[in-house]
């Protein structure tokens, strides 16, 4: 989550995320981002392709089974 944390605002990390994704994209990995807490953060990993995403910004830890849902229900 440390590369997640204010990406948004640091360049530095959307460097190395970025580098990651491509490798990611070039191995036919799929990505999940973990740790999303905000919109600017959710923002800057769906315009760099990635749909998996998880963090308090969708839902807050819970014990029981929640709904799985896609990036198109967070899209402004």
């Amino acid at each position: 989550m440390e590369l997640v944390r204010g990406i948004d605002s640091d360049s530095i990390r959307q460097h190395i995320v970025r580098g990651v994704l491509a490798i990611c994209r070039d191995l036919g990995v799929r990505v999940i981002a973990e740790g999303i807490e905000t919109r600017e953060e959710r923002d800057f990993f769906a315009a760099h392709g990635v749909t998996l995403m998880q963090g308090y910004f969708f839902a807050k830890p819970a014990f029981k089974s929640i709904p799985v849902l896609n990036a198109e229900s967070f899209q402004t």
